[in-house]
């Protein structure tokens, strides 16, 4: 059996192709990448030699696929996508267009698992935790590209056989978005936005790719829809700043900044390239993210349609992500 993974490079992708390499179920794995120096000192940084049989190595872009062999495999997890950009346009581009392309490019795959994001649903707006059915309205221009992404989906491809995961926080080795975080909890204080608690559901790399591994071995023939995949637990922004600093050894005292204040740095830091690199989720639109005051989605349709339940706990996650970085002298 052959298996195409996009987005290789990145956080998800690279912890799923580590994973299906382990598994040996699939003699030829297809990668497209943009940059394979990137991706080749990735496989030496994770013990895998380049010249891994199973491994079929291709350059490409979201532009172009250029697929040639990989349009055959039978099982693809398109893993690939923008998160911090500065136009609307470059989250269309890769994540809706790009998405598009991808499928017009395959060859009848027999099961397709498609990320994309809480990001697309937006922010709970009375119930506790979103399920499948509400309706979504997302805040940013990245969640907006998701959705756009899952109708022209529903639209154009309704008899492929791919499925949609709509994954929370993601924490786990690998993962460079928590690496600021694990800098900032050094210091004795920590800062958060606004007074009161915000609530997130939250989950580990390790469960989202079992998530995945999960569907591609379920028994389905038809566009299986959209599900949330999360742990049942619910973190506070406090818990996670004082989990942070407890993994690392270090105390912790958590300060609120007023969220006004935070609204005026996110302008600030959009108008000063190097700021806005260094600092890519308080831009003005990602920073549309932080406001919100809860982030929390039920799993179980996932659990009961396909068996699977979260198993890795918030505080393993952090855990083991800082072990990664301690490992690649990170931090």
């Amino acid at each position: 059996m052959k298996l195409l993974i996009t987005g290789v490079t990145g956080f998800v992708g690279r912890n799923f192709l580590l994973s299906a390499l382990e598994s040996g179920q699939y003699e030829a794995i297809y990668l497209p990448v943009r940059n394979r120096a990137k991706f080749e000192a990735q496989l030496k940084q994770d013990g895998i030699p380049a010249n891994h049989p199973s491994l079929r190595v291709f350059e490409a872009t979201a532009g172009d696929w250029k697929l040639g062999d990989a349009a055959q495999a039978e099982h693809a997890v398109h893993a690939a996508g923008v998160i911090f950009a500065r136009t609307r346009e470059e989250y269309w581009d890769t994540n809706v267009e790009g998405t598009i392309r991808l499928f017009r490019a395959l060859k009848n795959p027999q099961k397709v698992v498609v990320l994309s994001s809480l990001a697309a649903a937006g922010p709970n707006a009375t119930a506790l935790a979103r399920v499948e059915r509400d309706s979504s309205e997302p805040v940013t221009w990245y969640g907006q590209s998701k959705l756009e992404m899952e109708r022209r989906l529903a639209g154009e491809f309704a008899k492929v056989p791919y499925l949609l995961l709509r994954p929370p926080m993601i924490f786990g080795p690998r993962d460079q978005a928590t690496l600021p975080l694990f800098k900032m909890v050094r210091n004795p204080v920590h800062f958060k936005p606004g007074y009161a608690d915000k609530y997130f559901s939250v989950l580990s790399v390790d469960d989202l790719v079992e998530a995945i591994q999960t569907a591609l071995g379920h028994s389905w023939s038809s566009s299986g829809g959209v599900y949330y995949v999360a742990h049942p637990h619910v973190i506070t922004d406090r818990e996670l700043l004082s989990n942070a600093a407890a993994v690392s050894g270090r105390p912790s005292r958590v300060v609120w900044v007023p969220q006004p204040l935070l609204k005026l740095a996110s302008r600030l830091i959009d108008t000063i390239p190097t700021w806005r690199a260094t600092i890519p989720s308080l831009s003005v639109d990602r920073a549309k993210e932080i406001w919100p005051k809860r982030w929390v989605v039920s799993a179980a349709a996932f659990e009961r349609d396909f068996g699977w339940r979260a198993k890795t706990s918030f505080r393993q996650s952090l855990e083991q992500t800082r072990a990664w970085y301690l490992q690649t002298g990170q931090i």
